[in-house]
This record gives structure tokens, C-alpha cells and sequence, in this order.
């Protein structure tokens, strides 16, 4: 099992299972949810009566595998700061649209093990970046919950995103 995204309200997922006719999606409630489900045999009816809904059942599934296939990317080719920056930047985007949040600060309910597991990285490594961005103005760490401050600044921030790994300042 792997943490792939955290969400909030309003969240969408398991298309992908719906379309393929393949269970294998699961999430996990921090709190109390109210879920709507939607059984293949409706979706299949819904399709069958009107055919054009179709592709606004298919679009979040392709900005999802698009949004997987940049994350796979950033793996391979971003040093962990900047992964962390961009990943952090996406989830507090995400979550003041599914919350429809004004302001700028953004609360991301998830801990830095949770979001070490979406990065590939050890807590401890998260932890040391995560040290620096508070310093940096960026965020507010809190037990089990991160506050991004300013997600257009913390994205900008990633700014040079093929940095030197030994770039002065940054935990390696």
C-alpha cells in the first residue's frame, strides 16, 4: 500500500476502477466521511441511457494519470526539496478547491510519514526539508497537520528545479 494524495472534501476517486471494471481502489477517512458510491451496473446504465456523459466520467481520470506521470517524473529527475515544494504547492492547491478555502494559508491534515510515503523519502529527511521551509517563511508545522502559508510562493519558491543536490543551506 502507498499514500499517493491526501484530499478533502468534495474529492472524487476510483473512476479509474469504475471504467475498468476493477475494484482494487481504496481510501482511508481521518474523520467521519459521507461517501457516494456509484456500482458499476449504475454507471453502466448511466452510460448506456446517455453515451455522451461518458467523457466527464473519463476526464478525472486522465488529469489524474497525467498528474501520476509528473509525479513519476519529479521522482526521477527533482532533488527532494523541490519535489517537497511542488508536492506541497499541489496539495494545498487541491485542498482549497475541494474546501473552496479563501485566503492564502492552506491546512494540510497529514503527517510528515504520510507525506514522506508520497515522496519516496524517510521521515527524517522530509522533516530536515520541511525545518527549512518553516524558517523560510513558507509554512507552519503543527502535530500531524502542515499549514502551507502561501502555496503560489511556496511553488515559486521550487523555482530552479534541477537545483545542485549540495546546494549551501538544503539537508541532502
Amino acid at each position: 500500500q502507498a499514500i499517493l494524495h491526501a484530499a478533502g472534501p468534495g474529492f472524487w476517486f476510483g473512476q479509474l476502477s469504475v471504467l475498468m471494471d476493477d475494484p482494487a481502489v481504496s481510501g482511508i477517512a481521518q474523520s467521519a466521511v459521507k461517501a457516494l458510491v456509484l456500482p458499476k451496473f449504475e454507471f453502466d446504465r448511466i452510460i448506456a441511457d446517455e453515451p455522451g456523459y461518458y467523457p466527464a466520467f473519463a476526464q478525472p481520470v486522465f488529469e489524474r494519470f497525467r498528474t501520476l506521470v509528473r509525479y513519476f517524473a519529479e521522482t526521477t529527475l527533482l532533488i527532494p526539496d523541490v519535489r517537497l515544494r511542488l508536492r506541497l504547492a499541489d496539495l494545498a492547491e487541491t485542498r482549497r478547491v475541494d474546501t473552496q478555502a479563501t485566503g492564502e494559508a492552506v491546512v494540510l491534515d497529514l503527517t510528515q510519514a504520510d507525506l514522506a510515503g508520497m515522496l519516496g523519502l524517510s521521515r527524517q529527511r522530509v522533516n530536515r526539508h520541511l525545518q527549512v521551509l518553516e524558517k523560510e517563511g513558507l509554512i507552519h508545522l503543527a502535530p500531524r497537520r502542515i499549514r502551507v502559508l502561501d502555496p503560489v510562493a511556496l511553488r515559486a519558491s521550487a523555482g530552479g528545479e534541477f537545483r545542485a543536490q549540495a546546494e549551501p543551506g538544503y539537508p541532502a
